[in-house]
């Protein structure tokens, strides 16, 4: 089931225009955290338009953390 509501941050100064042309797939996050992505989809009445629509968050990989190799932690030297 789909909300009635507009998005607030849709509508500051700092979103995107409706009248300027954005490449497909050109992704944009509101100041509360909320994301969008403009690309084709369907309106209410069921015709194709390119607009702005939510989108799940791009899921950064976190790096890797360098680590000594398992036979360093398994059998760790011996101090003193």
């Amino acid at each position: 089931m789909q909300s009635n509501q507009v998005h607030v941050c849709l509508e500051t100064p700092e979103a995107p225009t409706h009248g300027a042309v954005f490449a497909d797939g050109t992704r944009w996050v509101c100041q509360c955290g909320a994301n969008y992505v403009y690309r084709q989809g369907f309106n209410r009445a069921g015709f194709a338009e390119m607009d702005w629509w939510p989108a799940p968050a791009v899921a950064v990989p976190q790096q890797r953390k360098g680590h000594r190799s398992l036979r360093d932690r398994l059998t760790h030297s011996r101090e003193g």
